[in-house]
């Protein structure tokens, strides 16, 4: 359901504004361990293919210092606190 459903926000974004979009998917938690995330929708009707990349970014795991270093602060309540080395 998701994928389709970042296919269908990233058309609607690139109609609106009339500017291309780089789709991203942010997961705050991981996925139970019966679930797939996958990075791409596609699909294919009567033989034409549809394709649909985003990137996915996993916040568990990426390293909790970035966020300090670069002032990213909007991410701060997402920082897993054992992820981080600071001084």
């Amino acid at each position: 359901m998701m994928p389709r459903r970042m296919r269908a926000h990233t058309a609607l974004a690139e109609e609106k504004y009339s500017l291309p979009v780089y789709p991203v998917l942010i997961n705050i938690l991981p996925p139970s361990s019966t679930v797939t995330v996958s990075d791409r929708f596609e699909t294919s009707f009567l033989g034409l293919r549809s394709r649909q990349d985003y990137r996915v970014i996993n916040l568990w795991q990426v390293d909790a210092s970035i966020v300090f270093e670069q002032s990213i602060s909007t991410l701060l309540p997402f920082v897993p606190c054992t992820g981080w080395r600071g001084a």
